[in-house]
């Protein structure tokens, strides 16, 4: 059983911050979710374990990622900050 995503070329992509996108989070998701409609979603790469959780997270832990790399360039005074605890995808 897998505990996370078998797709090799997607976790590279969503583990790359400098490259991460909205749209490849969304990609991500939107490919999920018609996978699961679809039952094809345990060939699709996904996790085996706790598969709702574990895509869930996945794309949080992106999608916030993403924000702090965007969000970084605020001037001093206007700075957010944000605390992601990092999982293996």
């Amino acid at each position: 059983m897998r505990s996370r995503t078998g797709d090799d070329t997607l976790r590279q992509q969503l583990e790359d911050v400098n490259s991460l996108t909205e749209e490849l989070i969304d990609r991500t998701m939107t490919k999920f979710l018609e996978q699961v409609k679809d039952g094809s979603w345990t060939t699709g790469g996904w996790s085996q374990v706790n598969t709702d959780y574990s895509v869930s997270k996945l794309v949080v832990n992106a999608y916030t990622r993403f924000m702090a790399k965007t969000l970084s360039d605020r001037p001093e005074g206007q700075k957010i900050y944000i605390n992601c605890k990092s999982i293996k995808i």
